[in-house]
Parts: structure tokens; sequence; C-alpha cells
């Protein structure tokens, strides 16, 4: 589900993908630090093992990753910029 989450915001794009991908990077960061704390109590119900932490881990800073670097600017901000770097020339 988490996939296809992020899988639709990607083909839509713009600002959503990106703020889906941060939203969802740090959410899929918590749940692993909550399978971490759970792993030896009674309340791991996923039978959760380190290596499910550290799958987790990654893959949910990989899609924060992603998030940081999909931001997209508006059309006059980019003008803005583009005239900015002429006139230091």
């Amino acid at each position: 589900m988490v996939g296809l989450i992020v899988l639709v915001a990607a083909l839509i794009g713009g600002n959503l993908h990106h703020r889906v991908n941060l939203a969802m990077g740090w959410g899929i960061l918590g749940a692993a630090m909550a399978m971490m704390a759970t792993i030896q109590t009674d309340a791991n119900v996923l039978n959760a093992s380190m290596v499910n932490v550290v799958v987790l881990t990654v893959l949910g800073l990989v899609i924060l990753v992603g998030g940081l670097y999909g931001k997209v600017g508006s059309d006059e901000e980019h003008r803005r910029e583009r005239e900015a770097a002429l006139h230091n020339d």
C-alpha cells in the first residue's frame, strides 16, 4: 500500500510528490523505530526482527531523500533566479 501511494504521487509529480515522499519517509522511519522498540516484548505482534528494522530504515531514508530533491519551484521563482544570475555575471 505504501509503495502504491508513493508511485501514484510520483506519477502526478510536482510538489505533491515532494510532500508525500517527505511524509511517507518520516512515517516509515517512525514505524522502524517503533518496531525496534518492541522487538523483545510481547507487543511484537508482527514478529519483526532487526533485519526488518534495518530494511525499513534504509527504505525510509531513500524515500525521504527522494522527497528532499523533489520540490518544484514556480515559474516566477525560476525567472527571478535566472535574472539574478544574469545580473551577477
